[in-house]
């Protein structure tokens, strides 16, 4: 056959095969382990990729202490009015409320 012809039709399979299709919603489903699955238009099955990012705030015992080395005032003060006040169940509420964190 024709070389350029040939080579014309490859790159159109290869530009088919590279175009985005949005997957219908109902196409949706989810496998064994909760992972997100879909089908593009020609029924080919493609995972679907979610990034999430957490945000985590901790504390080691050494920071705890720290802070409470330099706050000791507030902090009693903080505990004091979370427990005087019947806020005991939201103590670290309360205590973020009184020392304006």
């Amino acid at each position: 056959g024709d070389p350029k012809k040939m080579r014309a039709e490859e790159l159109q399979r290869e530009a088919e095969a590279r175009r985005f299709s949005d997957p219908v919603g109902a196409s949706y489903s989810t496998d064994l382990y909760g992972r997100g699955l879909d089908y593009d238009m020609r029924g080919n099955m493609r995972p679907m990729v979610v990034n999430n990012t957490y945000n985590v705030q901790t504390w080691d015992a050494t920071n705890l202490h720290e802070f409470v080395q330099n706050n000791a005032t507030e902090f009693s003060g903080a505990v004091a009015r979370a427990v005087n006040d019947g806020n005991g169940d939201d103590l670290v509420g309360t205590m973020k409320q009184s020392m304006a964190l």
